[in-house]
């Protein structure tokens, strides 16, 4: 399903969670839904299976199905020490597939990556540093109110703030500059992990665009974000335009209190979807 041919087409749709919930297990393109069933027709033919073996495998396939989109790690610290605990695949092991796409393809288990050398390098350390910022939250212990007042005195420098510069996208693909002109934010690429057509070498174009006039422009230095204006904490009214699908949307920005994650939004009728951008040195 990650196969150019095939990803773009069908296996794409399930993507589109790039921070996955559970309920990011049962999204994907038809096509997907009827090779995934295909199983079951194929162990009815070849083999004598009886039918609660069948329902077992749907049952428990589910289960790790779900555990994999979780989007939070249940496994405590210890399960990926063990040799027995590195062969099963957890909840962040597939997050990082989602976020990155080109690696730990695995869902059940760890065996095929390790193999052919798809597991990201950072896995164990990402694994790592998630069960010491749970151990930081669990020990943390300051007073309610003087958090309450922090993230006032914060949430208020942010709001007065702008969130100008650059910004890397979700998903790790691009980073775009974001600039502050006659009141209003406009942000453009300035930067892709894949920069040049991997068939033809040359720069990769906004192919996608339902213009065919605009197809020849390269996406590096596109202007996909125009318009936004301040409302209150908010940058809103503004346009944004998504290369990879060549559709524009309605959105918003907005900033944590850190400053340092931006809230990215775009509207399609009563339908959105939100992305968290980070702040770039």
């Amino acid at each position: 399903m990650h196969h150019p041919a095939l990803f773009r087409h069908v296996h794409q749709v399930h993507h589109q969670s790039i921070d996955p919930s559970p309920l990011a297990a049962f999204s994907f393109h038809p096509l997907e839904a009827v090779a995934e069933a295909g199983i079951y027709v194929l162990l009815s033919f070849l083999l004598p299976v009886h039918l609660f073996a069948l329902f077992g495998f749907q049952v428990l396939s589910t289960l790790l199905n779900v555990l994999g989109h979780l989007g939070y790690e249940i496994y405590p610290a210890w399960f990926t020490r063990n040799r027995p605990g590195s062969w099963k695949t957890t909840s962040t092991h597939h997050n990082m597939h989602h976020a990155r796409f080109r690696g730990n393809y695995g869902l059940y288990f760890t065996w095929w990556d390790t193999w052919m050398g798809t597991e990201f390098s950072d896995y164990t350390q990402a694994v790592g540093e998630i069960h010491q910022r749970k151990a930081a939250d669990a020990t943390t212990q300051v007073p309610f109110l003087c958090i309450a007042l922090l993230l006032i005195s914060l949430k208020t420098s942010v709001a007065q703030s702008i969130p100008t510069g650059i910004w890397l996208v979700q998903d790790r693909s691009a980073s775009v500059s974001i600039v502050a002109q006659g009141g209003q934010l406009t942000g453009q690429i300035n930067w892709l992990n894949i920069p040049l057509d991997l068939k033809t070498g040359q720069p990769v174009l906004d192919l996608e665009n339902p213009d065919p006039g605009l197809r020849t422009r390269p996406l590096l230095g596109l202007v996909m974000l125009w318009g936004f204006v301040k409302k209150g904490a908010e940058w809103q009214v503004g346009t944004i335009y998504d290369p990879t699908v060549g559709k524009t949307y309605r959105g918003k920005l907005w900033l944590d209190v850190s400053g340092q994650v931006l809230t990215v939004r775009g509207y399609a009728g009563p339908f959105f979807r939100t992305e968290l951008w980070t702040k770039q040195p």
